[in-house]
C-alpha cells in the first residue's frame, strides 16, 4: 500500500491493518507533530 496516497486523506481515514503500516503511519504522525508542536514556527522555538 502506498502510504502517501492514505496520508492524502489526512485525519480522515484509519488504517485497520497491517500493524506494520499502523506504526508508519503512527511515527509520521509524530514527526509531524514534533515539527508543530511549537506553535507553528516549523519546529523553530520563539
Amino acid at each position: 500500500m502506498e502510504l502517501s496516497w492514505l496520508l492524502t486523506f489526512g485525519d480522515k481515514a484509519v488504517l485497520l491493518e497491517p500493524p506494520q503500516l499502523q506504526a508508519q503511519i503512527a511515527a509520521i504522525a509524530a514527526d509531524m507533530q514534533k515539527k508543530y508542536e511549537t506553535h507553528g514556527t516549523g519546529g523553530k522555538s520563539k
